[in-house]
Protein backbone atom coordinates (compact mmCIF):
# COMPACT_ATOMS: atom_id res chain seq x y z
CA UNK A 1 0.00 0.00 0.00
CA UNK A 2 2.95 2.58 1.09
CA UNK A 3 4.30 1.71 -2.34
CA UNK A 4 1.72 2.38 -4.16
CA UNK A 5 0.73 5.56 -2.84
CA UNK A 6 4.34 6.50 -3.35
CA UNK A 7 4.07 5.58 -6.77
CA UNK A 8 0.96 7.73 -7.19
CA UNK A 9 3.17 10.72 -5.57
CA UNK A 10 6.14 10.28 -7.74
CA UNK A 11 3.72 10.30 -10.39
CA UNK A 12 2.43 13.94 -9.11
CA UNK A 13 5.43 15.20 -8.72
CA UNK A 14 6.62 14.25 -11.99
CA UNK A 15 3.33 15.83 -13.68
CA UNK A 16 4.12 19.57 -11.65
CA UNK A 17 8.01 19.16 -13.06
CA UNK A 18 6.86 18.64 -16.68
CA UNK A 19 4.12 21.51 -16.04
CA UNK A 20 6.91 23.82 -14.65
CA UNK A 21 9.09 22.69 -17.54
CA UNK A 22 6.77 23.83 -20.20
CA UNK A 23 6.28 27.37 -18.27
CA UNK A 24 9.42 27.78 -18.71
CA UNK A 25 11.20 26.47 -21.83
CA UNK A 26 8.60 28.46 -23.37
CA UNK A 27 9.37 31.98 -21.89
CA UNK A 28 13.00 30.81 -22.61
CA UNK A 29 12.10 30.78 -26.41
CA UNK A 30 9.72 33.75 -26.49
CA UNK A 31 9.47 34.68 -29.61
CA UNK A 32 7.03 37.80 -29.62
CA UNK A 33 5.57 39.61 -32.53
CA UNK A 34 6.63 37.97 -36.04
CA UNK A 35 5.95 40.88 -38.40
CA UNK A 36 3.94 38.15 -40.43
CA UNK A 37 -0.05 37.29 -40.37
CA UNK A 38 -0.04 38.23 -36.46
CA UNK A 39 0.13 42.22 -37.35
CA UNK A 40 -2.64 41.56 -39.33
CA UNK A 41 -4.78 39.42 -36.20
CA UNK A 42 -3.74 42.38 -34.30
CA UNK A 43 -4.73 45.08 -36.75
CA UNK A 44 -8.40 43.22 -36.64
CA UNK A 45 -8.79 43.02 -32.86
CA UNK A 46 -7.47 46.64 -32.57
CA UNK A 47 -10.22 48.17 -34.50
CA UNK A 48 -12.74 45.44 -32.85
CA UNK A 49 -11.57 47.49 -29.51
CA UNK A 50 -11.77 50.71 -30.78
CA UNK A 51 -14.63 50.07 -32.09
CA UNK A 52 -13.67 51.05 -36.10
CA UNK A 53 -14.89 49.62 -38.99
CA UNK A 54 -13.59 46.49 -40.11
CA UNK A 55 -13.57 47.90 -43.81
CA UNK A 56 -10.81 50.11 -43.11
CA UNK A 57 -8.98 46.90 -42.64
CA UNK A 58 -6.60 45.48 -45.19
CA UNK A 59 -5.06 41.78 -45.10
CA UNK A 60 -6.64 38.29 -46.03
CA UNK A 61 -10.65 38.01 -46.02
CA UNK A 62 -10.77 35.04 -44.36
CA UNK A 63 -8.93 36.43 -41.34
CA UNK A 64 -12.30 38.38 -40.64
CA UNK A 65 -13.89 35.15 -40.09
CA UNK A 66 -11.50 34.50 -37.09
CA UNK A 67 -14.24 36.13 -34.69
CA UNK A 68 -13.41 34.45 -31.37
CA UNK A 69 -9.90 34.68 -31.67
CA UNK A 70 -9.77 38.43 -32.98
CA UNK A 71 -12.35 39.01 -30.10
CA UNK A 72 -10.18 37.41 -27.13
CA UNK A 73 -7.30 39.36 -28.78
CA UNK A 74 -8.86 42.45 -28.52
CA UNK A 75 -9.68 42.06 -25.00
CA UNK A 76 -6.43 41.56 -24.31
CA UNK A 77 -5.61 44.97 -25.96
CA UNK A 78 -8.39 46.32 -23.67
CA UNK A 79 -7.22 45.36 -20.58
CA UNK A 80 -3.27 45.45 -21.28
CA UNK A 81 -3.06 48.16 -23.80
CA UNK A 82 -1.69 48.23 -27.06
CA UNK A 83 1.55 46.56 -26.95
CA UNK A 84 3.50 43.33 -28.14
CA UNK A 85 2.83 41.26 -24.59
CA UNK A 86 -0.49 41.81 -24.91
CA UNK A 87 -0.97 39.80 -28.01
CA UNK A 88 1.48 36.68 -26.62
CA UNK A 89 -1.11 36.47 -23.27
CA UNK A 90 -3.77 34.77 -25.38
CA UNK A 91 -1.19 31.86 -27.32
CA UNK A 92 0.96 31.87 -24.15
CA UNK A 93 -2.28 30.66 -22.04
CA UNK A 94 -3.39 28.83 -24.68
CA UNK A 95 -0.50 26.62 -24.91
CA UNK A 96 -0.39 26.05 -21.01
CA UNK A 97 -3.93 24.68 -21.59
CA UNK A 98 -2.78 22.38 -24.26
CA UNK A 99 -0.50 20.91 -22.11
CA UNK A 100 -3.47 20.11 -19.55
CA UNK A 101 -5.86 18.56 -21.56
CA UNK A 102 -3.20 16.42 -23.92
CA UNK A 103 -2.06 14.68 -20.46
CA UNK A 104 -6.05 14.13 -19.19
CA UNK A 105 -6.97 12.96 -22.61
CA UNK A 106 -4.14 10.23 -22.93
CA UNK A 107 -5.09 9.47 -19.18
CA UNK A 108 -8.51 9.09 -20.21
CA UNK A 109 -8.13 6.96 -23.62
CA UNK A 110 -5.77 4.64 -22.43
CA UNK A 111 -6.47 4.64 -18.51
CA UNK A 112 -2.53 4.67 -17.86
CA UNK A 113 -1.22 7.58 -15.86
CA UNK A 114 2.37 6.45 -17.04
CA UNK A 115 1.31 6.99 -20.85
CA UNK A 116 -0.08 10.24 -20.03
CA UNK A 117 3.11 11.21 -18.57
CA UNK A 118 4.92 10.40 -21.75
CA UNK A 119 2.52 12.61 -23.53
CA UNK A 120 2.65 15.41 -21.60
CA UNK A 121 6.84 14.94 -21.75
CA UNK A 122 6.66 14.87 -25.67
CA UNK A 123 4.27 18.12 -26.02
CA UNK A 124 5.83 20.38 -23.32
CA UNK A 125 9.46 19.95 -25.57
CA UNK A 126 7.22 19.84 -29.02
CA UNK A 127 9.57 22.55 -30.66
CA UNK A 128 6.46 23.68 -32.90
CA UNK A 129 3.98 24.06 -29.30
CA UNK A 130 6.98 25.94 -28.08
CA UNK A 131 7.73 28.77 -30.29
CA UNK A 132 3.67 29.23 -31.24
CA UNK A 133 3.40 29.82 -27.55
CA UNK A 134 4.39 33.55 -27.93
CA UNK A 135 3.30 34.02 -31.52
CA UNK A 136 0.09 35.49 -31.98
CA UNK A 137 -1.35 32.98 -34.33
CA UNK A 138 -4.88 31.33 -33.92
CA UNK A 139 -3.76 27.53 -34.46
CA UNK A 140 -3.10 26.91 -31.08
CA UNK A 141 -6.27 27.88 -29.68
CA UNK A 142 -7.89 26.06 -32.92
CA UNK A 143 -6.99 22.86 -32.07
CA UNK A 144 -7.43 23.40 -28.14
CA UNK A 145 -10.99 23.68 -28.88
CA UNK A 146 -11.35 21.07 -31.67
CA UNK A 147 -9.42 18.48 -28.96
CA UNK A 148 -12.04 19.58 -26.13
CA UNK A 149 -14.32 18.37 -29.05
CA UNK A 150 -12.80 15.16 -29.42
CA UNK A 151 -12.33 14.63 -25.95
CA UNK A 152 -16.30 15.06 -25.20
CA UNK A 153 -17.04 13.31 -28.41
CA UNK A 154 -15.11 10.18 -26.91
CA UNK A 155 -16.20 10.31 -23.60
CA UNK A 156 -20.01 10.82 -24.75
CA UNK A 157 -19.44 7.56 -27.12
CA UNK A 158 -17.88 5.61 -24.28
CA UNK A 159 -20.68 6.29 -22.10
CA UNK A 160 -23.51 7.46 -24.50
CA UNK A 161 -24.02 10.58 -22.83
CA UNK A 162 -25.59 13.48 -25.09
CA UNK A 163 -24.46 15.96 -22.48
CA UNK A 164 -20.86 14.83 -23.76
CA UNK A 165 -22.13 14.86 -27.26
CA UNK A 166 -23.47 18.07 -27.14
CA UNK A 167 -20.63 19.49 -25.39
CA UNK A 168 -17.94 18.13 -28.39
CA UNK A 169 -20.77 20.09 -31.08
CA UNK A 170 -20.58 22.97 -29.63
CA UNK A 171 -16.66 22.87 -29.23
CA UNK A 172 -16.36 21.57 -32.83
CA UNK A 173 -18.75 24.38 -34.04
CA UNK A 174 -16.89 27.45 -31.89
CA UNK A 175 -13.78 25.99 -33.43
CA UNK A 176 -15.21 27.45 -36.71
CA UNK A 177 -14.47 31.14 -34.96
CA UNK A 178 -10.78 30.44 -34.92
CA UNK A 179 -9.78 28.41 -38.03
CA UNK A 180 -11.71 26.26 -40.59
CA UNK A 181 -9.47 23.03 -39.83
CA UNK A 182 -12.35 21.27 -37.93
CA UNK A 183 -14.51 20.66 -41.55
CA UNK A 184 -11.25 17.82 -41.82
CA UNK A 185 -12.56 16.52 -39.00
CA UNK A 186 -15.83 16.54 -39.54
CA UNK A 187 -15.69 14.23 -42.49
CA UNK A 188 -13.76 11.56 -40.22
CA UNK A 189 -16.53 11.59 -37.67
CA UNK A 190 -19.26 11.62 -40.83
CA UNK A 191 -17.32 8.94 -42.33
CA UNK A 192 -17.18 6.66 -38.92
CA UNK A 193 -20.73 7.76 -38.04
CA UNK A 194 -21.89 5.90 -41.30
CA UNK A 195 -19.30 3.17 -40.62
CA UNK A 196 -20.61 2.13 -37.32
CA UNK A 197 -24.26 3.09 -38.45
CA UNK A 198 -24.19 0.28 -41.14
CA UNK A 199 -22.40 -2.27 -38.38
CA UNK A 200 -25.51 -1.01 -35.96
CA UNK A 201 -28.47 -0.57 -38.30
CA UNK A 202 -29.07 2.31 -36.88
CA UNK A 203 -27.50 5.94 -36.47
CA UNK A 204 -25.47 6.48 -32.99
CA UNK A 205 -27.15 9.40 -31.31
CA UNK A 206 -23.95 10.53 -29.90
CA UNK A 207 -22.68 11.39 -33.38
CA UNK A 208 -26.31 12.96 -34.33
CA UNK A 209 -26.21 15.15 -31.83
CA UNK A 210 -22.95 16.54 -32.51
CA UNK A 211 -24.06 17.09 -36.05
CA UNK A 212 -27.26 18.72 -34.81
CA UNK A 213 -25.18 21.27 -33.13
CA UNK A 214 -22.69 21.67 -35.87
CA UNK A 215 -25.73 22.40 -38.60
CA UNK A 216 -27.73 24.74 -36.15
CA UNK A 217 -24.17 26.94 -35.90
CA UNK A 218 -24.05 27.17 -39.40
CA UNK A 219 -27.62 28.54 -39.38
CA UNK A 220 -27.35 30.58 -36.56
CA UNK A 221 -23.84 32.04 -37.82
CA UNK A 222 -25.49 32.31 -41.52
CA UNK A 223 -28.66 34.57 -40.21
CA UNK A 224 -26.06 36.53 -38.10
CA UNK A 225 -24.36 37.31 -40.85
CA UNK A 226 -27.37 38.35 -43.09
CA UNK A 227 -28.29 40.44 -40.17
CA UNK A 228 -24.93 42.32 -40.49
CA UNK A 229 -24.02 41.90 -44.47
CA UNK A 230 -27.13 41.36 -45.99
CA UNK A 231 -25.49 37.63 -47.13
CA UNK A 232 -26.56 34.64 -45.65
CA UNK A 233 -23.63 32.62 -47.10
CA UNK A 234 -20.94 35.21 -46.47
CA UNK A 235 -18.62 32.70 -44.90
CA UNK A 236 -18.55 31.13 -48.15
CA UNK A 237 -17.93 34.15 -50.31
CA UNK A 238 -15.27 35.40 -47.86
CA UNK A 239 -13.39 31.81 -48.75
CA UNK A 240 -13.85 32.28 -52.35
CA UNK A 241 -12.79 35.73 -51.92
CA UNK A 242 -10.09 34.98 -50.36
CA UNK A 243 -8.62 32.59 -52.90
CA UNK A 244 -8.57 35.18 -55.10
CA UNK A 245 -6.83 37.46 -53.29
CA UNK A 246 -4.41 35.48 -52.43
CA UNK A 247 -4.37 32.91 -55.55
CA UNK A 248 -0.49 32.14 -55.11
CA UNK A 249 -0.45 30.44 -52.11
CA UNK A 250 -2.85 27.79 -53.39
CA UNK A 251 -3.16 24.86 -55.62
CA UNK A 252 -2.14 24.66 -58.77
CA UNK A 253 -0.28 28.01 -58.46
CA UNK A 254 2.01 27.39 -55.87
CA UNK A 255 3.34 23.97 -57.17
CA UNK A 256 3.67 25.63 -60.73
CA UNK A 257 6.92 27.48 -59.43
CA UNK A 258 8.06 24.02 -58.88
CA UNK A 259 7.15 22.24 -61.57
CA UNK A 260 7.08 25.30 -64.02
CA UNK A 261 4.28 23.10 -65.43
CA UNK A 262 0.37 23.64 -66.66
CA UNK A 263 -0.14 19.68 -66.55
CA UNK A 264 -3.04 19.51 -63.82
CA UNK A 265 -2.24 15.86 -63.09
CA UNK A 266 1.71 16.55 -62.84
CA UNK A 267 1.09 19.42 -60.49
CA UNK A 268 -0.98 17.52 -58.38
CA UNK A 269 0.98 14.79 -58.54
CA UNK A 270 3.67 17.11 -57.02
CA UNK A 271 2.11 18.99 -54.26
CA UNK A 272 0.46 15.76 -52.70
CA UNK A 273 4.24 14.39 -52.68
CA UNK A 274 5.65 17.68 -51.60
CA UNK A 275 2.41 17.65 -48.93
CA UNK A 276 3.58 13.93 -47.68
CA UNK A 277 7.53 15.64 -47.33
CA UNK A 278 6.10 18.66 -45.06
CA UNK A 279 4.43 16.72 -43.16
CA UNK A 280 6.38 13.94 -42.49
CA UNK A 281 10.09 14.51 -43.25
CA UNK A 282 10.34 17.93 -41.43
CA UNK A 283 13.07 18.53 -38.64
CA UNK A 284 11.20 20.93 -37.00
CA UNK A 285 8.88 18.12 -35.68
CA UNK A 286 11.39 15.75 -34.60
CA UNK A 287 9.90 13.43 -37.19
CA UNK A 288 6.85 12.59 -34.72
CA UNK A 289 4.21 12.47 -37.09
CA UNK A 290 6.50 9.87 -39.02
CA UNK A 291 7.00 8.02 -36.17
CA UNK A 292 3.26 7.94 -35.40
CA UNK A 293 2.83 7.06 -39.09
CA UNK A 294 5.19 3.78 -38.91
CA UNK A 295 3.38 3.16 -35.59
CA UNK A 296 -0.29 3.07 -36.26
CA UNK A 297 0.72 1.12 -39.19
CA UNK A 298 2.10 -1.62 -36.83
CA UNK A 299 -1.07 -1.10 -34.61
CA UNK A 300 -3.37 -1.93 -37.83
CA UNK A 301 -1.48 -5.11 -38.43
CA UNK A 302 -1.46 -6.28 -35.16
CA UNK A 303 -5.18 -5.10 -34.35
CA UNK A 304 -3.83 -2.96 -31.83
CA UNK A 305 -4.91 0.94 -30.97
CA UNK A 306 -7.60 0.62 -34.20
CA UNK A 307 -9.34 3.61 -32.85
CA UNK A 308 -6.20 6.06 -32.68
CA UNK A 309 -4.73 4.42 -35.18
CA UNK A 310 -7.20 4.54 -38.29
CA UNK A 311 -7.90 8.67 -37.12
CA UNK A 312 -4.51 9.35 -37.28
CA UNK A 313 -3.92 7.31 -40.76
CA UNK A 314 -7.52 9.15 -41.78
CA UNK A 315 -6.40 12.30 -40.48
CA UNK A 316 -2.84 12.48 -42.31
CA UNK A 317 -4.79 12.01 -45.26
CA UNK A 318 -7.50 14.51 -44.97
CA UNK A 319 -4.47 16.89 -44.51
CA UNK A 320 -2.23 16.06 -47.22
CA UNK A 321 -5.12 15.44 -50.49
CA UNK A 322 -8.61 17.25 -48.25
CA UNK A 323 -9.47 20.15 -50.53
CA UNK A 324 -8.82 23.38 -49.20
CA UNK A 325 -11.63 24.90 -51.54
CA UNK A 326 -16.01 23.78 -51.76
CA UNK A 327 -16.10 25.20 -55.13
CA UNK A 328 -12.61 23.68 -56.93
CA UNK A 329 -10.19 21.35 -55.84
CA UNK A 330 -7.44 22.29 -53.72
CA UNK A 331 -5.17 20.44 -51.95
CA UNK A 332 -3.74 22.79 -49.12
CA UNK A 333 -0.20 23.58 -49.49
CA UNK A 334 1.36 22.34 -45.95
CA UNK A 335 4.52 24.10 -46.73
CA UNK A 336 4.09 26.48 -43.62
CA UNK A 337 4.62 24.84 -40.23
CA UNK A 338 2.10 25.31 -38.39
CA UNK A 339 -0.36 23.76 -40.71
CA UNK A 340 1.24 20.35 -38.53
CA UNK A 341 -1.02 21.77 -35.17
CA UNK A 342 -4.09 19.25 -36.32
CA UNK A 343 -1.58 15.68 -36.26
CA UNK A 344 -0.08 17.50 -32.88
CA UNK A 345 -2.33 15.35 -30.31
CA UNK A 346 -3.25 11.99 -32.66
CA UNK A 347 0.56 11.72 -33.11
CA UNK A 348 1.62 11.65 -28.83
CA UNK A 349 -1.20 9.74 -28.58
CA UNK A 350 0.03 7.39 -30.51
CA UNK A 351 3.97 7.76 -29.49
CA UNK A 352 3.11 7.68 -25.96
CA UNK A 353 1.72 4.80 -26.05
CA UNK A 354 4.43 2.89 -27.81
CA UNK A 355 7.01 4.58 -25.63
CA UNK A 356 5.15 3.13 -22.67
CA UNK A 357 5.94 -0.31 -23.65
CA UNK A 358 9.50 -0.01 -23.97
CA UNK A 359 11.99 -0.73 -21.31
CA UNK A 360 12.90 2.25 -19.13
CA UNK A 361 16.40 2.46 -20.29
CA UNK A 362 15.19 2.47 -23.92
CA UNK A 363 12.89 5.01 -22.68
CA UNK A 364 15.58 7.31 -21.05
CA UNK A 365 17.75 7.62 -24.00
CA UNK A 366 14.72 8.02 -26.53
CA UNK A 367 13.82 11.00 -23.82
CA UNK A 368 17.56 12.29 -23.75
CA UNK A 369 17.64 12.21 -27.53
CA UNK A 370 14.11 14.18 -28.03
CA UNK A 371 15.01 16.82 -25.44
CA UNK A 372 18.36 17.70 -27.10
CA UNK A 373 16.37 17.44 -30.43
CA UNK A 374 13.48 19.85 -28.83
CA UNK A 375 16.17 22.48 -27.82
CA UNK A 376 18.16 22.73 -31.34
CA UNK A 377 15.14 22.45 -33.47
CA UNK A 378 13.81 25.48 -31.39
CA UNK A 379 16.77 27.53 -31.60
CA UNK A 380 16.30 26.47 -35.11
CA UNK A 381 12.87 27.72 -35.58
CA UNK A 382 13.68 31.00 -33.97
CA UNK A 383 15.99 31.57 -36.89
CA UNK A 384 13.40 30.55 -39.34
CA UNK A 385 11.62 33.19 -37.93
CA UNK A 386 14.50 36.15 -38.39
CA UNK A 387 14.23 35.99 -34.62
CA UNK A 388 17.64 38.29 -34.27
CA UNK A 389 16.71 40.75 -37.16
CA UNK A 390 13.24 40.83 -35.74
CA UNK A 391 14.64 41.94 -32.24
CA UNK A 392 17.17 44.68 -33.94
CA UNK A 393 13.42 46.28 -36.12
CA UNK A 394 11.54 46.09 -33.08
CA UNK A 395 14.46 47.85 -30.61
CA UNK A 396 14.83 50.63 -34.12
CA UNK A 397 10.86 51.37 -33.63
CA UNK A 398 11.01 51.34 -30.10
CA UNK A 399 14.09 53.57 -29.96
CA UNK A 400 12.28 55.94 -32.78
CA UNK A 401 8.49 56.19 -31.80
CA UNK A 402 8.90 60.31 -31.40
CA UNK A 403 9.68 60.34 -35.63
CA UNK A 404 7.19 59.55 -37.91
CA UNK A 405 7.49 56.00 -40.45
CA UNK A 406 6.31 55.47 -43.73
CA UNK A 407 5.66 52.21 -44.88
CA UNK A 408 3.22 49.86 -46.84
CA UNK A 409 0.19 48.95 -44.55
CA UNK A 410 1.44 45.41 -43.56
CA UNK A 411 4.22 46.79 -41.95
CA UNK A 412 2.20 49.86 -40.73
CA UNK A 413 0.73 47.59 -38.80
CA UNK A 414 3.42 46.16 -36.39
CA UNK A 415 5.39 49.39 -36.27
CA UNK A 416 1.17 51.07 -34.80
CA UNK A 417 1.74 47.62 -32.06
CA UNK A 418 5.39 48.08 -31.57
CA UNK A 419 5.06 52.02 -30.99
CA UNK A 420 1.43 51.90 -29.68
CA UNK A 421 0.36 54.74 -31.67
CA UNK A 422 -1.10 54.20 -34.98
CA UNK A 423 -0.76 58.09 -36.16
CA UNK A 424 2.76 57.85 -36.22
CA UNK A 425 3.06 55.77 -39.24
CA UNK A 426 1.35 56.60 -42.96
CA UNK A 427 0.56 53.63 -45.37
CA UNK A 428 2.33 54.96 -49.14
CA UNK A 429 0.04 51.62 -50.46
CA UNK A 430 -1.45 52.79 -53.12
CA UNK A 431 -0.41 55.92 -52.70
CA UNK A 432 2.14 57.98 -55.41
CA UNK A 433 5.33 58.18 -53.92
CA UNK A 434 7.76 60.81 -54.46
CA UNK A 435 9.50 63.04 -52.38
CA UNK A 436 7.19 65.52 -51.00
CA UNK A 437 5.25 63.03 -49.73
CA UNK A 438 7.87 62.13 -47.69
CA UNK A 439 8.40 64.90 -44.46
CA UNK A 440 11.68 65.84 -43.03
CA UNK A 441 13.56 63.74 -40.10
CA UNK A 442 11.14 60.85 -41.16
CA UNK A 443 11.88 57.04 -41.34
CA UNK A 444 11.10 54.97 -45.19
CA UNK A 445 10.71 51.34 -43.02
CA UNK A 446 9.86 48.17 -45.37
CA UNK A 447 10.90 44.60 -46.01
CA UNK A 448 10.96 44.07 -50.41
CA UNK A 449 9.38 40.02 -49.53
CA UNK A 450 6.17 41.92 -48.00
CA UNK A 451 6.45 44.55 -51.24
CA UNK A 452 6.70 41.61 -53.54
CA UNK A 453 3.62 39.77 -52.11
CA UNK A 454 1.89 42.80 -51.35
CA UNK A 455 1.71 43.38 -54.75
CA UNK A 456 0.83 40.15 -56.09
CA UNK A 457 -2.38 40.36 -53.94
CA UNK A 458 -2.87 43.70 -55.93
CA UNK A 459 -1.70 46.61 -54.47
CA UNK A 460 0.03 49.10 -55.91
CA UNK A 461 3.65 51.22 -55.04
CA UNK A 462 4.06 53.45 -57.73
CA UNK A 463 7.52 55.72 -57.57
CA UNK A 464 8.90 53.66 -54.97
CA UNK A 465 11.54 51.84 -56.79
CA UNK A 466 12.60 55.69 -58.28
CA UNK A 467 12.01 57.40 -54.99
CA UNK A 468 14.85 54.88 -53.18
CA UNK A 469 17.18 55.16 -56.45
CA UNK A 470 17.07 59.23 -56.02
CA UNK A 471 16.31 60.44 -53.02
CA UNK A 472 16.41 58.18 -50.14
CA UNK A 473 19.63 57.89 -48.23
CA UNK A 474 19.92 53.45 -46.69
CA UNK A 475 19.86 54.13 -43.29
CA UNK A 476 20.11 50.81 -41.66
CA UNK A 477 19.25 46.93 -42.92
CA UNK A 478 18.16 44.14 -40.47
CA UNK A 479 17.35 40.76 -42.54
CA UNK A 480 15.06 41.73 -45.39
CA UNK A 481 13.87 45.15 -43.58
CA UNK A 482 15.46 48.12 -44.90
CA UNK A 483 15.13 51.73 -43.56
CA UNK A 484 15.73 55.01 -44.84
CA UNK A 485 15.90 58.50 -44.69
CA UNK A 486 15.54 61.36 -47.46
CA UNK A 487 18.98 62.27 -48.56
CA UNK A 488 19.59 66.24 -48.27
Amino acid sequence: MFAQNNKENIKKILFLILVVAGLLIRIYFWEGHVFSDDAYYFKLSQFISENVSLSEYQGYPIFKLRVLFNFLLALMLKIFGVNEISTIILPFIVSILNLFLTYFFTKTFFNDKKTALIALFVITFFPVEIIFATISFPDSLNVLLINLGLFSLYKAYQSNKLLSALLAGFFFSVSLLTKENVIIYLVIILFMMLVIGMKERKLNRVFLAVFSIVILFFLIEGFVYKNMNKDFFYRINILKENYKYSYYDFFPFSIKMVTHSDNYLLNLLFQIILNCKHVFIRRFYLFLPLLAFVIAILNIYKSRNLLISQFFLLLSLMLIAFTSDITTYRPLNLERSWYIFPLILPSILIVSNFFNRLRLKYLMVIFVIYLAGSFIMSNSYLNFFNADSNILVKNFIYNNKDHKFYSDHFTKYSIDLLSGNDSTTVSFTNQTINKKFISKNSFVIFNKKHIDELILQGYKFEGLDTLIKNDLLLVDSFGDFHIYQLRY
